[in-house]
């Protein structure tokens, strides 16, 4: 509910908790020794393929490919759940190029 309202902008220190999550899983990861792919994209995890994300303000091809495709997947699960299956691929339309990487977006819409 936290981070929902964080990513709804309705937490005054929304950046700095994503910033947080973004920085233990990182963290976690390395100590778990899964690699530095794996933790560059856990730290990754808010970025939006626009730049207007967080907490490292990346875009397009900064972003690692495989947290490219687990915000689509974030978003659509976050979609799907509030208002089912049309509403979170009318979501993947409507953010393909700025939240999401339009490639992956479109590769969801296909096969997801």
């Amino acid at each position: 509910m936290l981070v929902g309202r964080a990513m709804a902008g309705d937490l005054l220190h929304g950046r700095d908790l994503f910033a947080s999550i973004c920085d233990t899983g990182a963290v976690l990861a390395g100590r778990l020794g899964l690699g530095r792919g794996v933790a560059d994209s856990i730290s990754q995890q808010f970025e939006r393929w626009d730049g207007r994300g967080g907490p490292h303000g990346l875009a397009r091809a900064e972003i690692a490919l495989p947290a490219r495709g687990s915000e689509v997947a974030t978003q659509a699960l976050l979609l799907h759940q509030a208002g089912g299956a049309d509403a979170a691929m009318s979501m993947l339309r409507d953010r393909s190029g700025g939240w999401c990487a339009p490639a992956m977006a479109e590769a969801f819409r296909r096969h997801g």
